[in-house]
């Protein structure tokens, strides 16, 4: 296939540079977004195709930043399961609920999308380790892609990361480093520092500009999926809001080809405890301010200073006539409840959005009937810690059908 990849630019003062190991614009400190020839992509794309391809996010190769097909480091990411709910309908108020179920993703979560473009770039511009700074899954993800692309993994996680996301980077051979930090401007202070000292390609999602990149396929597989009739609304759970910014892009990429003709709505969820981003939406602003966080099982999304990114957050949601929420941790434990009803095991930061949907349809925001697609980003093994919280305690019983039979009228069955 054909790369269709241009040049990165910058979204503020609008200065061009060719594809290199950039991160923020060297001339105003801007985000950097990869631009692509997209009336060459109308030329020679062809959705008839698509049923063809290979089944990740590389069926989309036209629409990602990479040259050389022999360069993509791929573990079969993406083209995730859009389930349609069947048992939890009346409980969340909703007809048409999908989910969109990321949590089969080879290390177990949405990170994956945008970390085979991160890692196929780093091997494609000759870079010899890859680092990151992690609540968990990205540092899985990345130690496991760089492992597969024959690349060097440094990945920097808080202290009390859960060990299910540790064990998973160290598996694959990661410099794992658990950073005893007394705040998180501290922690990111180290990590920054040294990136540069030590020339490692820095791939924090919202500062490499094309990691991003590979979540944008949400939207394609959507619009695919739904036969390029898009769903009513897309919740996305948010800790800087990149996946959100991603889709977003990728929805108005398919606009301008003609392949849809209007956007869901996009909801971004944060949990309650720490909420910068839905706070600064709701206040009317166009950058969220930092805000102190409270204890949260949802830690995953525990982003206290979203940053000057938050404007794109903002801008996107608004653009789209969507909407933010931030559901309770209780609320997001029936979440995982529900979910499991369905036959989706999830972490908590993947559960908030179905939480976000309940609240929504409740409030009258979402009509019962609008067709809405959960975005559930991450595995419950992610997260077993959590995942104790809602279950209850296997029963023990002695060989015998008397035992068994006592253990039948129980409650639980």
């Amino acid at each position: 296939m054909k790369s269709f990849f241009t040049h990165l630019e910058c979204l503020s003062c609008g200065k061009v540079y060719p594809k290199g190991e950039y991160y923020l614009c060297p001339s105003c400190n801007g985000f950097l977004d990869p631009k692509y020839d997209y009336d060459g992509i109308a030329d020679e794309f062809d959705p008839k195709e698509l049923p063809f391809r290979v089944h990740s996010i590389w069926k989309w190769f036209e629409f990602l930043p990479i040259e050389e097909e022999r360069n993509v480091v791929t573990l079969g990411e993406g083209d995730t399961p859009l389930i349609r709910c069947r048992r939890i309908n009346e409980e969340v108020g909703m007809r048409n609920l999908y989910l969109k179920d990321e949590t089969v993703n080879p290390t177990g979560s949405l990170k994956d999308r945008s970390t085979s473009v991160n890692v196929s770039v780093a091997k494609e511009l000759g870079v010899e380790t890859v680092a990151i700074i992690s609540t968990g899954n990205a540092a899985a993800s990345l130690a496991a892609y760089a492992a597969r692309g024959g690349l060097k993994a440094v990945v920097m996680v808080p202290e009390t990361t859960p060990e299910g996301k540790v064990v998973q980077a160290l598996v694959h051979g990661a410099l794992v480093l658990k950073v005893r930090a007394r705040s998180m401007s501290e922690f990111y202070w180290l990590y920054r520092e040294a990136c540069s000292k030590f020339g490692w390609m820095d791939s924090i999602g919202g500062i490499n500009p094309y990691r991003n990149e590979g979540k944008k396929t949400y939207a394609y597989e959507l619009s695919e999926a739904f036969r390029w009739d898009p769903p009513e609304w897309f919740i996305i759970p948010m800790a800087g809001g990149n996946a959100l910014i991603a889709a977003w892009k990728g929805f108005k990429e398919l606009i301008s080809l003609g392949l849809i003709s209007r956007t869901p709505k996009l909801v971004g969820v944060q949990p309650k405890e720490c909420a910068a981003t839905v706070k600064a939406f709701r206040d009317g602003k166009d950058v969220a301010e930092p805000v102190s966080p409270g204890q949260t099982i949802v830690t995953s999304l525990v982003v206290p200073n979203p940053g000057p990114k938050s404007s794109l957050v903002l801008k996107a949601i608004r653009e789209s006539e969507g909407t933010c929420d931030d559901p309770s941790d209780d609320e997001v434990l029936d979440a995982m409840r529900l979910l499991a009803k369905e036959g989706v095991f999830s972490e908590p930061g993947g559960a908030i959005s179905l939480a976000a949907a309940k609240r929504l349809v409740d409030q009258g925001v979402i009509d019962p009937s609008d067709r809405v697609v959960c975005l559930i980003t991450g595995s419950g093994f992610k997260d077993i810690k959590s995942v104790e919280m809602i279950l209850k305690k296997p029963l023990i019983i002695h060989p015998t059908l008397e035992s068994l039979e006592k253990a039948l009228r129980e409650p639980a069955f």
